[in-house]
């Protein structure tokens, strides 16, 4: 005999452990950021199964030029192919490429000598997935170059060993167009500035995932100019979600250089190196507005100067948010171990911390140098600090902040947050003076 009861009573439980289980779905599936703002996780999606194959230059611009206007294709690579010009992605066509049939090995699309390998003209897109964009050795050019309306998504492959000289953007250059990320690696390429990738005229790039260097053997290079990883200029739009932008040199700028806007919401800016004498920003090079909300930026080296953090004003304002997230064990010979502000003294330079930690940065003394604020130096700068903790810095003066000013410039307001603490595990330390805050009114060392 059915017993209704009994029944009822087993799918009332089954109901509430479904209904956990989607609930722990949600939640595993957004990464909470102290913002207030949820971000969800983004996993790329497996490789399409091809639908045409090429095995050499001609089949690629063949089968390109048969897509319909609006149209898509996706196009599976048999070998590596050695182009004799820039492939070109046309516009109001989707090009999908995959590597087709190569044991989970990826082919190589290898651009020709001075010329970009693939160049996507305004209205185009092009979506990567198990695919190398290279150049061979001692050989230069773009890997790709996404003109204004085009669009390139990146969901798995490589872009690398590609080089430009005396000009930006080695891996991918981004002139006016979007790119967005969701996995793959962008290493070992170079130009003047932007050795992984270069925004330019307005461009926007949404970094949901992958990695941009990654390595001591891999890393990109700015040799030059700025921002090994990425450079992205005034008037452009980069939005970090995840990812991880590593182990890349700058002249200066090792990791990121900023003009224009840079939401960090996750991710990590870490391990990057300026090789510039007397330049700085190891992390980030900041001349625009850069407002971190979750993430790290962590063991950057930033030879004098902003071991984690580099926030000038010398080419307009300048505003670094700090709204949560972390930075720690930087390290700069001179100045600012986590956090340098660098004033002229005609435009706004300011940080503000709202929230996050900034901790275990140093600031070393070095043969020509004394070192000031392992974690903050503010020189003639403002540096409002409203929340957040400080802790745990060195430097030989002004362990957790070091402010020069002369009451007209070089402001620190201190409306909350914390900086050192009650156990000696979370104290600043200085081996000469101001082990928590050193404050100098005088004129700029």
């Amino acid at each position: 005999m059915f017993n209704y009861g009994h029944n009822r009573g087993k799918t009332s439980l089954m109901l509430f452990i479904s209904l956990a289980f989607v609930l722990l779905l949600i939640i595993y599936s957004f990464s909470p950021i102290f913002s207030g703002v949820a971000i969800f996780a983004h996993a790329a999606p497996s490789a399409p199964a091809p639908e045409e194959f090429a095995s050499s230059e001609v089949d690629l611009i063949d089968i390109i030029a048969a897509i319909a206007d609006g149209g898509e294709v996706v196009i599976g690579l048999q070998s590596d192919i050695q182009l004799t010009a820039s492939l070109s992605i046309p516009d109001d066509k989707h090009v999908i490429l995959v590597s087709a049939g190569n044991n989970d090995e990826m082919y190589q699309l290898i651009g020709a000598d001075g010329e970009d390998t693939i160049v996507i003209v305004t209205g185009g897109l092009l979506s990567l997935y198990d695919v190398i964009i290279t150049h061979n050795d001692d050989e230069s050019g773009r890997g790709i170059t996404i003109n204004s309306g085009g669009k390139l998504v990146m969901y798995d492959g490589e872009i690398s060993n590609n080089k430009i000289i005396l000009a930006p953007g080695g891996g991918v250059h981004n002139n006016g167009g979007i790119f967005e990320m969701s996995g793959g690696v962008i290493v070992s390429n170079s130009a003047y500035d932007g050795g992984g990738v270069c925004n330019s005229e307005g461009a926007e790039f949404i970094m949901n995932s992958g990695v941009i260097g990654g390595s001591e053997i891999d890393k990109n290079i700015a040799y030059a100019g700025a921002g090994g990883g990425v450079c992205n200029s005034v008037g452009c739009i980069f939005e970090m979600i995840s990812g991880e932008i590593s182990y890349n040199d700058g002249n200066s700028a090792g990791g990121v250089y900023n003009g224009g806007t840079f939401d960090m919401r996750g991710g990590e800016i870490s391990n990057n190196n300026v090789t510039g004498a007397g330049s700085g920003g190891g992390g980030v090079f900041n001349r625009g507005v850069f407002n971190m909300f979750s993430g790290e930026i962590s063991y950057n080296f930033g030879s004098l100067r902003g071991g984690g953090v580099y926030n000038a004003n010398d080419l307009g304002s300048a505003a670094f948010i700090m709204h949560g997230g972390k930075i720690f064990g930087n390290t700069a010979e001179y100045m600012g171990g986590g956090v340098y502000l660098y004033s002229t003294g005609r435009d706004s330079c300011t940080f503000t911390m709202i929230g996050g930690e900034i901790f275990n940065n140093m600031a070393l003394h070095s043969v020509d140098y004394t070192g000031f604020g392992g974690g903050v130096a503010n020189d003639y700068g403002e540096f409002i600090m409203d929340g957040g903790e400080i802790y745990g810095n060195t430097a030989i003066s002004g362990g957790g902040v070091f402010n020069l000013g002369t009451g007209v410039h070089g402001a620190f307001t201190m409306n909350g947050g914390i900086i050192g603490g009650v156990t000696s595990d979370k104290a600043n330390s200085a081996d000469l003076s101001g082990g928590e805050f050193l404050i100098i009114m005088m004129a700029r060392l």
